[in-house]
């Protein structure tokens, strides 16, 4: 594997390095049995192949060498030229990634039918929908102009978010809908684009009329607050600095003001080209609570991920500890760091041989197993607000920003009518305490239904919540009047003057 995976030479079968035995793979026409209350999907990449499937057609060598160098100054995403010479065909192909990773043509009708094929061969196969992978890379500039110079890099103006690729988006589109048509089951489909600005990302819930996306991942959240390692979408990450609550506020807002009327929102915070949740929020794992609280309170679909729910953090690894490809040749940019634990070995072994990575020390504290023993666990953190989202203010009620001159303090209504929660979490570098004062909210009735707080634990009055950084709290309020909603908050200090 040149990209862990990414590198695809079959697109309808599972490397058995992944899955041992029949597992979930092509040959099997049978539909893997569920979890109860989960549907399976895919992870499809179709910008490109694997280098190992070149290698295989007779066309490598009878085709005539038309470009024997690289013809524009095209970036790589994982660094250098997008350019590789082929010595078995004489000429330059293309590839947005690996080397070993060479771009297909979307313009060849051949190759829209063949993947529309793939997406086909998995629905029969019991899948319910697809996260398609680095979409906005389907084309590149027909005419190969070089992309235009911006200060110290290049804009991507010629290599991505084509037109063109919303028209395959759409093409999908309708073989889900068909197949649902037939089975009475409607499937998924996300676009993974999750580092192109918010005009472009929107364009993928429909576009000149037609359907696409449920929904295209955003990535909002994360890129302002996250530190990004390298790799995956090609481009993005925070700029290192502490995002607080007023930060992630404006991520959100943003989100939600460029959105089409109806369409269906989504937030994540975590992915494998970022550091960890738990230690982009130093100190670490102060933070995590709070965050899994907004992730699972937003309206629309959270996408956690794994190990985020625990509370996990990044992995310090030597140069000759490291597996991913990339970070072999890039140590600052390995997407090893995300481990995930267990018990011994961090459950990934009983026998003599290591793990596949090193395990994060401490990792007893945090694995799953203990956890579920602890009632104030960060897991258990996460299965109560999960939990608390079953209700209806949180799946359609309504989201309205509270306080929003605070910039250390998130708060917000999700309700129906005049009943719903109030949420509020303490998002800040400094260390100075707060109280919260929910009694000029004018709802007539109010307690505490969720309560992360790090001291003073179900010590509630209405009029006085104290909070440190790090802390939230969600509190059901009834006979409200959302539109009048108001929350005051006081420095500790001067509380205790009042």
């Amino acid at each position: 594997m040149a990209d862990f995976g990414y590198d695809i030479s079959n697109h309808t079968d599972i490397d058995p390095v992944h899955v041992p035995g029949d597992g979930f793979r092509a040959k099997s026409h049978k539909r893997p049995a569920p979890t109860p209350g989960s549907r399976p999907a895919a992870e499809i990449p179709p910008a490109h192949t694997a280098t190992s499937t070149c290698g295989r057609t007779a066309g490598r060598r009878q085709r005539p060498a038309k470009l024997q160098a690289a013809s524009t100054n095209w970036l790589s995403c994982f660094g250098g030229s997008a350019w590789q010479f082929d010595p078995i065909r004489g000429q330059c192909y293309l590839h947005q990634f690996c080397a070993e990773q060479p771009d297909l043509n979307f313009r060849h009708a051949g190759v829209r039918e063949a993947m529309r094929s793939v997406v086909r061969f998995w629905l029969e196969r019991g899948v319910d929908g697809f996260r398609v992978d680095a979409v906005k890379h389907l084309f590149e500039d027909p005419m190969l102009r070089d992309e235009p110079a911006d200060h110290n890099y290049l804009r991507h103006d010629f290599t991505t978010d084509y037109n063109e690729t919303y028209d395959v988006m759409a093409e999908w589109r309708l073989v889900l809908d068909e197949v649902a048509g037939a089975t009475g089951r409607r499937r998924l489909l996300v676009a993974e684009e999750a580092y192109s600005d918010l005009p472009a990302l929107m364009r993928y819930y429909s576009w000149r009329g037609k359907a696409l996306a449920d929904f295209p991942f955003n990535f909002g959240l994360l890129t302002a607050s996250g530190t990004e390692r390298g790799g995956g979408g090609g481009g993005g990450g925070g700029s290192g600095r502490f995002c607080n609550a007023a930060c992630l506020r404006t991520a959100a807002q943003q989100f939600l003001n460029a959105a089409p009327e109806g369409a269906w929102p989504n937030w994540v915070l975590g992915n494998h080209d970022n550091s960890r949740l738990s230690t982009r929020f130093p100190p670490e794992g102060r933070f995590v609570r709070a965050l899994n609280t907004l992730l699972l309170t937003l309206p629309g679909t959270p996408t956690c991920y794994y190990g985020d729910e625990l509370g996990m953090s990044d992995l310090q690894l030597l140069p000759e500890q490291m597996v991913d490809p990339l970070g072999r040749r890039f140590p600052e940019q390995s997407r090893d760091p995300p481990a995930a634990p267990c018990c011994p070995q961090a459950g990934f072994t009983d026998g003599p041989s290591p793990p596949w990575l090193p395990v994060e020390s401490g990792f007893g504290a945090k694995c799953v197993a203990r956890q579920l023993r602890m009632p104030n666990s960060t897991l258990a953190a996460f299965q109560a607000v999960a939990e608390l989202r079953r209700q209806r203010e949180f799946l359609d009620g309504e989201l309205r920003f509270l306080m929003e001159t605070e910039a250390e303090l998130l708060a917000y209504w999700r309700g129906l009518g005049d009943s719903g929660y109030i949420v509020a979490m303490y998002i800040s570098a400094n260390t100075e305490p707060l109280v919260l004062d929910l009694s000029a909210s004018g709802c007539r009735s109010m307690s505490l239904v969720a309560d992360f707080r790090a001291a003073n634990r179900n010590d509630f009055s209405v009029s006085g919540v104290a909070m440190q950084p790090g802390d939230a709290i969600i509190a059901k309020a009834a006979d409200c009047k959302p539109d009048q909603l108001e929350l005051r908050v006081f420095q500790r200090s001067r509380r205790e003057e009042l």
